[in-house]
């Protein structure tokens, strides 16, 4: 972690260990007081891929679900809110052009059936 992400290992040692020159410690010692380091620290952040803690995450899913519950009860049809957990971590949210919708099954079994008839098609075009 010296050599990867220096400034962020300092800032760690000094946040949990109050330490500012974690440079002076045996490699030994530091590396044992890295290793100590919390889920919600830079360091085991940046480890883990830039993915948020346990803790942010459980946060953010409570409140999804206070945002979906209001949405359902008083939103606005239209506007959907966004999943700040899917944010978080760095999901794209799906276009509405990319979703299908239909009215009834009837309409859902018709475009299926095209859907499966153009593959066929393109199946036997390439064959």
């Amino acid at each position: 972690m010296r050599r990867e992400v220096p400034d962020k290992l300092a800032c760690d040692f000094q946040q949990y260990y109050g330490c500012w020159d974690y440079a002076s410690f045996p490699p030994a010692v530091a590396a044992a007081l890295a290793g100590g380091l919390p889920e919600e620290s830079r360091c085991i952040r940046h480890l883990a891929g830039g993915v948020p803690d346990t803790r942010l995450l459980l946060q953010a899913a409570i409140l999804d679900q206070l945002r979906a519950l209001s949405y359902y009860f008083f939103g606005d049809a239209d506007h959907e809110p966004e999943s700040v957990v899917d944010r978080l971590m760095g999901k794209q949210r799906q276009r509405e052009a990319d979703t299908l919708s239909f009215e009834t099954p009837e309409a859902f079994e018709a475009a299926r059936a095209n859907i499966i008839q153009n593959q066929k098609k393109e199946v036997s075009e390439n064959g």
